[in-house]
């Protein structure tokens, strides 16, 4: 249907966008900044933390009956991450994007993922939405891991990250205000 098919496309440019993080971050650390191998190793452990974060403050910050606002959130939760890592000279700001990046990696994949499952109540066909989104979500990881190391090549890793922020960023803001608008009209006329 043409509901699934917007989710699937909103799937893949978000995994797109958010893959620029996952291929550049090895090349920001260990070329552009130099940074010692403890101190590369880390920046995953903060993603980690970031993503912890997430799921001890999960009941604020993935609502059920919000979820659209959550995701929109956290594409732009995200994307602040992939500016910081663009912009960072030292290795806390790093450290920084990496726990941003990892409060936003948890909550857009864990409500992406329940969004595709939503998609039918039938429970012989929920298993083949996860397959779809396993297969929407891989191929936009793939293709923008391919992508971002190209711009980057072409011009710089940092250049890449800030393009891919704005990307997600654009994708936030455009689902949160199309949310919002959604709601007003929805919503009874105040008399």
């Amino acid at each position: 249907s043409f509901h699934n098919m917007k989710l699937w496309i909103e799937i893949f440019f978000v995994t797109f966008f958010a893959s620029s993080l996952w291929a550049l971050y090895p090349t920001r650390g260990r070329v552009d900044m130099q940074l010692s191998s403890l101190q590369y190793g880390s920046l995953l452990g903060f993603l980690g933390l970031g993503a912890c974060f997430s799921a001890v403050f999960s009941e604020r910050i993935m609502l059920p009956h919000k979820t659209n606002e959550s995701l929109a959130g956290s594409y732009i939760v995200y994307a602040v991450g992939l500016f910081m890592m663009a912009m960072a000279s030292t290795y806390w700001v790093m450290a920084e994007a990496m726990f941003f990046a990892g409060i936003g990696w948890l909550v857009l994949a864990t409500l992406m993922n329940m969004s595709s499952r939503q998609l039918t109540g039938k429970s012989h066909l929920k298993a083949t939405m996860l397959g779809v989104f396993l297969a929407v979500f891989y191929a936009g990881m793939a293709l923008g891991a391919v992508s971002w190391g190209a711009l980057a090549r072409f011009s710089s890793s940092s250049k890449a990250l800030f393009v891919a922020g704005i990307g997600l960023s654009v994708i936030g803001v455009y689902k949160f205000l199309k949310t919002r608008l959604h709601e007003e009209l929805s919503s009874p006329p105040v008399q």
